[in-house]
């Protein structure tokens, strides 16, 4: 993509323009019939197929289970207007750390008297609980497809629809587009497919400079004690420990079955994803050979790959608090799986956003969890072991400062720093603790460390522990294989917070859009990051027309995305001990 032409298109595929739907196309899945809206403000105009049903409804006896295909054929063309979301959670520190983001420097230099505990207090009584936004359901395995016309109306796509149903997804001599899939972030806990991303002028740009275009995908995927809740207790009774995990593998299972109805290549599906979403990928990545990952997608780009490791106490706790808060907001006992079930879903959702609200500063309470099948270790500790999918290409990326949202900003002392450790880690002994503390990050502000104060020894450990050892992790574990196939960078335009990248991923022409730190966005950095998105689900190599080379991840080179060091390769800041002793994982 030459600079020149992204800067004009950008200021002509911000708004679609409006076209008779009786002229917009509908394609048969077989089980149901969905009609595109259609984007012609773009050079290469866009067709977007939303809220396709790629799940049955997971209610009934499929509530807390891993979700099955559509069982049901319907008739009726939906034309994607109805928008569905699944059930959201906030917790209630968020608010504290948005503020701080708001104001960055002087909300942290002058931070002295919010808690955690006080922080919470207010979202704690149920009629403090919101009702559930416009479009909630637990109905809600849907996805969008976002496709140029011209692919659609590509001989190889047109072939693929004229064949009978169940041959679908059979590929021909001539060969579909590369296909990318956007899993959103949000803690597990809330996001969804639409609200973090406007897809269009990625898309459309796709297809500059001769390249070949590439069609977009984002689903659903069940979020809070709906995808993630676990324990053993769980379990035994029935429940599907990372449903969320198998929501979204069922999704990626779609795309092989369906997608070259719409022109795409089912063997060419890159998998991106940022922070949650980013985590998720990190866990396909690394589950069992028996699961067949690579045959789902062949590519991941991971932006802040986010996981806040959840131990076997953590995941009782939580259910036995699911059950708890249940029983109080039903005025009646509930002690086992079927007897949640059997709740009416706008008490279990009061149940889940109580859960979350009440969540320790920085945590999110629910997320993928150990459950000895798709995920019998943390990734980190299967990437060291060499248990992960050998043929998938990586980029790995992180952002400069991914811990400051999630750390408490009354965190000013060594006490407190000691909390924050042991709330992260509960199982740990004193031993471990005291080494985390006194060895790892140490109480010394002298700039030997990388941190002058209690908050940023705070945000260092909060960053490293859930979200940028990560991208090493996947950086060095895929560099070491035959082909090196992995790549990494660090997004560090300032502020450089967690999130701050999506911006810049999904930038669409206004350059007064603001990111999470309050920072605009720069247009140059934003053509690169599309750049280096599109070239390498076109041909797994990371580039950027006019700008410094891209190099694969060989004795810890990272890519530098910043504004002032555009392509300057430096050392990956997270080789360190600290990052090599939580892939250990002895802390368990």
């Amino acid at each position: 993509m030459a600079f020149i032409n992204f800067i004009v298109w950008l200021a002509v595929c911000t708004s679609a323009i409006a076209v008779p739907e009786s002229t917009l196309p509908i394609i048969d899945l077989g089980y149901a019939l969905n009609q595109a809206t259609l984007n012609s403000s773009c050079p290469y105009p866009l067709l977007t197929f939303s809220n396709i049903r790629f799940g049955a409804p997971p209610v009934g006896d499929l509530r807390f289970a891993a979700p099955i295909p559509p069982q049901t054929v319907n008739t009726t063309v939906n034309n994607g207007q109805q928008t569905v979301i699944c059930p959201q959670a906030t917790p209630t520190w968020a608010s504290t750390a948005y503020a701080i983001v708001d104001g960055l420097t002087a909300a942290i230099s002058s931070a002295t008297s919010t808690t955690a505990s006080s922080a919470t207090a207010s979202a704690t009584s149920k009629s403090s609980i919101p009702a559930p936004a416009a479009g909630t359901s637990e109905d809600c395995l849907f996805l969008d497809v976002v496709v140029p016309q011209k692919i659609y109306d590509s001989s190889y796509a047109i072939e693929q629809r004229a064949l009978p149903t169940n041959q679908s997804g059979e590929l021909s001599e001539s060969k579909g587009v590369p296909v990318l899939v956007w899993l959103y972030g949000g803690g597990y806990i809330f996001g969804d497919k639409q609200s973090q991303a406007n897809p269009s002028t990625l898309v459309a740009n796709s297809l500059a400079d001769g390249h070949e275009g590439v069609i977009y995908v984002a689903p659903n995927y069940r979020l809070g004690l709906f995808g993630w809740q676990a324990s053993s207790a769980f379990e035994a009774e029935g429940g599907t420990t990372n449903a969320g995990l198998f929501d979204q593998r069922l999704a990626l299972e779609w795309i092989q079955k369906y997608i070259s109805l719409f022109g795409g290549d089912p063997s060419r599906v890159t998998l991106m994803g940022e922070s949650a979403g980013a985590g998720s990928i990190f866990h396909h990545i690394t589950a069992p050979a028996s699961y067949n990952t690579s045959s789902l997608f062949t590519k991941g780009i991971t932006q802040s790959p986010a996981l806040e490791p959840i131990t076997d106490a953590q995941k009782t706790a939580t259910y036995d608090e699911t059950l708890l808060v249940a029983s109080k907001l039903a005025n009646t006992s509930i002690t086992t799986l079927e007897q949640l079930r059997a709740l009416p879903f706008e008490l279990l959702y009061e149940v889940n956003f109580y859960i979350v609200a009440t969540s320790y500063y920085g945590t999110f309470t629910f997320g993928p969890a150990i459950d000895g099948s798709y995920v019998p270790a943390l990734p980190g500790m299967r990437l060291l072991n060499g248990s992960f999918d050998h043929n998938i290409s990586i980029i790995a990326a992180r952002n400069e400062n991914e811990g400051i949202f999630f750390t408490n900003p009354t965190l000013q002392n060594s006490s407190a720093f000691d909390s924050l450790v042991q709330n992260n880690l509960p199982d740990a002994t004193p031993e471990t603790i005291a080494y985390i503390t006194n060895v790892l990050y140490p109480p010394v502000f002298n700039g030997s460390y990388p941190y002058l104060t209690q908050f940023e020894r705070g945000a260092l450990f909060t960053q490293e522990f859930t979200i940028t050892c990560n991208s090493y992790f996947l950086a060095k574990a895929f560099a070491g294989t035959e082909s090196g196939k992995a790549w990494k960078y660090i997004f560090a335009v300032p502020p450089g917070l967690h999130s701050d990248d999506i911006a810049y991923t999904f930038f669409n022409g206004d350059t007064s859009t603001l990111n999470l730190g309050g920072g605009v966005v720069n247009a140059t950095i934003a053509n690169v990051l599309q750049d280096f998105i599109v070239n390498f689900a076109e041909s797994g190599q990371p580039a950027a027309s006019g700008y410094p080379h891209f190099p694969k991840y060989e004795e810890g080179r990272v890519y530098n995305l910043n504004v002032t060091e555009l392509g300057k390769v430096i050392e990956d800041p997270d080789d360190n001990p600290r990052c090599n002793y939580w892939q250990a994982a002895s802390w368990l």
